[in-house]
């Protein structure tokens, strides 16, 4: 969560480099390659889970820019640069699956296949925060109790939890803000 945060508070900047980097195909194989060789070397420390974000948020930014100007092109050669960089960074799972899903959406968006399940997976997309949390709790609570070692009971545990406290935080989330508009139209 510090490192996301730290991201959010640092986009309006990311957003910025990455609209120079858009224009500049070599400039961006650089920033992408020094972020992810920084991320690589500072594996295991929290630098680390900020730098393993960065990359695949300026690529996400870099693609706003480039379906902004109908260029899929140059989309596909910046996607094919980052997954170059995915593989020389091979031991880093994470950032390997960071670098390289951006190639593999756009081969699936373009093959028009649809995925079993679409549904399921477009409501997990509109509440990944929520349970992204809810993950994190289960897996905080589970790894720090040596209490449970049965991976038979430890599983559907951790899934019984993600699933209640993903519900709980996007009730949490939908009546609050729509507290939070009411309050607006009444001032």
């Amino acid at each position: 969560m510090p490192s996301l945060m730290l991201v959010y508070a640092l986009f309006p900047l990311i957003f910025r480099l990455a609209d120079a980097l858009h224009k500049r195909m070599i400039w961006f194989f650089v920033v992408i390659l020094l972020f992810s060789v920084f991320a690589f070397v500072t594996d295991q420390i929290f630098i680390s889970n900020f730098a393993l974000r960065l990359p695949i948020i300026i690529i996400g930014c870099v693609t706003y820019f480039l379906l902004l100007k109908d260029n899929h092109q140059r989309l596909l050669a910046y996607y094919l640069i980052a997954a170059a960089i995915a593989f020389l960074m091979i031991p880093n799972v994470g950032l390997l699956c960071s670098l390289m899903l951006p190639l593999i959406l756009l081969a699936y968006s373009g093959s028009g296949l649809q995925l079993p399940f679409n549904r399921f997976f477009c409501f997990i997309g509109e509440h990944s925060l929520e349970i992204y949390l809810a993950q994190n709790l289960a897996l905080d609570h589970f790894m720090g109790k040596g209490g449970i070692d049965n991976p038979v009971i430890k599983f559907p545990l951790c899934i019984a939890i993600i699933i209640v406290v993903s519900c709980l935080l996007y009730f949490l989330q939908h009546y609050s803000s729509q507290l939070f508009r009411k309050m607006q139209i009444i001032t």
